[in-house]
């Protein structure tokens, strides 16, 4: 019973140092142009034990294929190591701007996604890969 016990919180153990927790902010976004472009802001965090790289997707809503109609600020985003220390930033910020082409809306998946490591013990370590997506509709007035 001991043995099952200690086994089990083990796996626990080593379980949760795997996973790196990341977030995208805000879930769903509606911006408002005059114009042919609209840009709009996202902000993603981690809280993870390790430094991670993100890697920014966007993908035509309807489908899970690249969108030509928009552009990210950033294509990859390096974070820290979970930190408390007060001025410590566990978040970072990009933008996105979509090209309406002459359409009134355009609906976009905004999408973070984890990159393994380049190091191979610790990629062989790595139990999850995530990505987490927003929906950016972009809307002519």
């Amino acid at each position: 019973m001991l043995d099952k016990l200690i086994s089990s919180a083990a796996f626990i153990y080593l379980f949760s140092s795997a996973v790196q927790a990341h977030a995208l902010f805000p879930g769903r976004q509606v911006v408002y142009t005059a114009g042919e472009r609209a840009i709009a802001y996202f902000q993603t965090n981690h809280d993870g034990k390790k430094a991670q790289e993100y890697r920014v997707e966007l993908f035509d809503v309807d489908r899970w294929v690249a969108s030509s109609h928009a552009v990210a600020s950033q294509e990859k985003i390096a974070m820290g190591p979970y930190s408390i220390a007060p001025g410590a930033s566990n978040s970072r910020r990009f933008s996105v701007m979509v090209d309406l082409s002459g359409q009134r809306e355009r609906t976009i998946r905004v999408c973070t996604k984890s990159i393994a490591p380049t190091n191979l013990l610790e990629a062989f370590s790595t139990a999850v890969n995530t990505r987490v997506c927003s929906t950016l509709v972009a809307r002519r007035i």
